[in-house]
């Protein structure tokens, strides 16, 4: 058995380490910074396969669904539950707003008298439902 070790400078007690090193890197490596045309991966390329991995999924769910979740939750749960953990945010970013916090004293008091008078128009008036329950079954079921 052959060992080949390369020499790696460590940094010396104390210090910390270097996180790019483009000395050390081998000639036909990239180096930071450095751009070559017509090399590497075309702009663009990872969305196309992203959007096309995507539409496959859709298509699948399309086709066989709700059947391969319930199987699924039968007969694999803890994968279920898995997959469902990453499809729910981490954060959940609630804003709270209160909308009479910013009013004044008069607004606060006209919108108050608006509620009552809209309490008070609705109070005696009867609903179809209403009507139905009074007469022992629903409006539709009744002959005119």
């Amino acid at each position: 058995m052959v060992s080949c070790r390369l020499p790696i400078d460590r940094p010396a007690r104390g210090e910390r380490a270097m996180t790019s090193r483009p000395s050390r890197l081998p000639p036909h490596q990239f180096k930071p910074g450095e751009v070559v045309p017509g090399r590497g991966r075309p702009k663009g390329s990872r969305a196309k396969i992203s959007e096309s991995f995507l539409r496959d999924v859709y298509e699948a769910w399309e086709k066989h669904g709700m059947k391969v979740l319930l199987e699924v939750i039968e007969k694999q749960p803890v994968a279920f539950m898995k997959t469902v953990s990453y499809l729910i945010p981490r954060e959940w970013n609630i804003k709270h707003t209160d909308a009479f916090s910013e009013m004044s004293e008069d607004d606060l008091r006209r919108a108050l008298e608006q509620v009552r008078s809209l309490i008070s128009a609705g109070l005696g008036r009867k609903t179809d439902k209403d009507v139905a329950a009074e007469d022992g079954g629903s409006k539709s079921d009744s002959i005119h």
